[in-house]
């Protein structure tokens, strides 16, 4: 049905409804993008609001940043969605 949900309501025609990702749109940024600084001033404006809970893991943003731009850490943020995406280590 091209990515579509079909209704079929009693004594109505069939409509479809397109699939949608509510929130609007989101930034990716590289870590190594951003820069140490960068990346410590993020971490840190995170810790003050409602992405804490992802800010957490990174207790010391400029001692972590190499390792974490190594692995080809990116930041997505955005209304619907903010994270920090790491590879796992091996």
């Amino acid at each position: 049905m091209d990515g579509a949900i079909a209704w079929r309501l009693p004594g109505a025609l069939t409509r479809k409804l397109p699939d949608r990702i509510i929130g609007g749109r989101v930034e990716l940024a590289r870590l190594e993008d951003l820069g140490a600084a960068g990346f410590a001033a993020l971490i840190a404006e995170w810790k003050k609001g409602p992405a804490r809970l992802q800010a957490a893991c990174v207790t010391d943003a400029a001692a972590r940043f190499d390792e974490l731009a190594r692995r080809g850490g990116l930041v997505v943020r955005g209304p619907a969605f903010t994270d920090l995406l790491v590879e796992r280590a091996p």
